[in-house]
């Protein structure tokens, strides 16, 4: 049925809103990743991290494993490679990727505690669910 989704594109009230929400999306996904680069001393522009943040989709599209491990990494380090030296991305680089992946993984894994919380379910009843 997402075929049947896209047809709320056709109107306009309902794609300025999509268009705004997922502005408003990636650009807080783009000013936490430009904070945390400027908070280890990555010389990189906010221009400079949203292009970061599209290699870093395109490389979530390839097939990876659970969580993304190691497409989001491999698109990180591309991206940062676009504009930064290799010593750079290799050094603080690095430290910059492990702190972004773990920081989201963070938040992703205590969001999702909100609507267990909210369903009174334990996490318990995760495991069961296997």
């Amino acid at each position: 049925s997402v075929a049947d989704g896209l047809r709320s594109i056709a109107s306009p009230r309902l794609f300025l809103l999509f268009t705004l929400e997922s502005l408003a999306y990636w650009g807080v996904n783009a000013l936490g990743m430009w904070a945390l680069a400027l908070a280890l001393g990555l010389p990189i522009g906010f221009g400079e991290t949203i292009g970061v943040m599209g290699i870093m989709a395109i490389g979530m599209l390839l097939p990876a494993g659970p969580g993304l491990f190691g497409s989001f990494q491999l698109g990180a380090a591309l991206g940062l490679a676009l504009y930064l030296p290799d010593a750079i991305v290799t050094r603080e680089g690095a430290l910059f990727i492990f702190l972004l992946y773990t920081c989201q993984a963070v938040f992703v894994s205590l969001a999702g505690l909100i609507p267990l919380y909210a369903l009174k379910l334990p996490l318990s009843s995760l495991i069961r669910s296997r």
